[in-house]
C-alpha cells in the first residue's frame, strides 16, 4: 500500500514537519531507509537520527529541534 506522509500522520494524530506529500511504500530501519520508506527513531534509537540520510519519513516520540529536515 502507498500512503502520503500526511495520511500516515493523520492516522496517528501526528504532526508533519517537512514534505507531507511524500509517498511512503514500506518500512525500513534508520540506516536502510529510502525516499519511499518510513522509519522509527524512538527510545535509544533517537540517538541515531543523524544517520538517516534518505528516509521519506521518520516517526519520533518527541520534538527534535536539531534534526535536519529536507
Amino acid at each position: 500500500m502507498k500512503y502520503t506522509v500526511k495520511e500516515l500522520a493523520a492516522k496517528v494524530d501526528g504532526q508533519v514537519i517537512g514534505d507531507d506529500k511524500a509517498v511512503i511504500e514500506e518500512t525500513r530501519g534508520l540506516t536502510q531507509a529510502t525516499a519511499h520508506s518510513i522509519s522509527f527513531a524512538v527510545g535509544e534509537f533517537l540517538d541515531h537520527l543523524a544517520e538517516v540520510k534518505t528516509a521519506g519519513a521518520v516517526v519520533v516520540e518527541k520534538a527534535v529541534p536539531e534534526a535536519a529536515v529536507t
